[in-house]
């Protein structure tokens, strides 16, 4: 999906996740364009398919698998990309579909 087709943020669908410890990934064929942070969040796992395809794909910066090492992402931010797959560690989040 390209940014200038002029979709709003949940045209296409979203998911609300409320839940740390739960591995959501998007269904077959489709994939989250944003995710916004609706309270402090740290997440156990960001699986952005855009940044595998550059040249520093080899870990998330924004991800860890230990929540002591987790950096916090601060209510109000949205992340763009293409997501895949995401967990947390704490706080909820709105995944939106952009395909």
């Amino acid at each position: 999906m390209s940014f200038t087709q002029g979709i709003a943020l949940g045209q296409l669908g979203c998911f609300v996740e409320t839940t740390a410890n739960v591995l959501n990934n998007a269904p077959t064929g489709r994939e989250w364009f944003a995710v916004q942070v609706v309270t402090d969040t740290k997440f156990h796992t960001l699986t952005n398919a855009s940044a595998i395809a550059s040249a520093n794909s080899s870990s998330d910066s924004l991800a860890n698998t230990t929540a002591g090492s987790a950096l916090v992402i601060p209510a109000g931010t949205i992340l763009y990309g293409t997501f895949t797959a995401f967990q947390l560690h704490s706080g909820i989040v709105i995944a939106y579909f952009g395909s």
